[in-house]
């Protein structure tokens, strides 16, 4: 399960937060807002999410020195089994690891593994705002234009996530 946080904690911390930071011009009071309420969970049993949404299992690979562009679609299981590898090079088990089916595709929540060794193995599992190439657009024969979009990966390590979605709502 997810961390648990407690509503009392986090209003408590949100405030002190905010009266410590009310003279640094520098500070975003969403982002204390957004921390607060992220990052204060008394849980040690950390997990991660990964939000695997339908437009965004698609890889693009692009190769300098061929100049070419090579895609791969990934699928929920064979992300699972990505994960899974992972978590037994760390030794964790990797029963942990599940699904959560989402409106737009699903998440996994895991515990913990080495992201740098997994993202060498998908450039889509990092944290973090990222610019990646998202299209690749044909210009020409044999030319083509690569765009890239920010996005923040499939990893979540201590977000805000919807994990219950009922079918009644619209």
């Amino acid at each position: 399960m997810p961390q648990v946080r407690s509503t009392y904690d986090c209003l408590k911390e949100m405030i002190k937060l905010g009266v410590d930071n009310l003279e640094n011009p520098t500070v975003k009071f969403q982002h204390i807002l957004r921390s607060s309420l992220c990052s204060m969970h008394k849980s040690r049993d950390k997990m991660w999410i990964l939000d695997l949404d339908a437009d965004c299992m698609r890889e693009y690979i692009y190769d300098a020195k061929k100049v070419e562009v090579n895609a791969r679609d990934w699928t929920p299981d064979e992300v699972m089994e990505l994960v899974r590898e992972n978590l037994e090079k760390c030794g964790k088990d990797q029963n942990r690891a599940y699904f959560v089916r989402t409106r737009s595709g699903c998440h996994i929540v895991s515990p913990p593994f080495n992201l740098q060794a997994a993202a060498k193995e998908c450039n889509l599992m990092f944290e973090g705002e990222k610019s990646i190439i998202c299209e690749v657009v044909w210009t020409g024969p044999g030319e083509f234009e690569l765009r890239a979009k920010k996005t923040t990966g499939w990893l979540h390590k201590d977000g805000m996530s919807l994990l219950y979605y009922d079918d009644s709502m619209p």
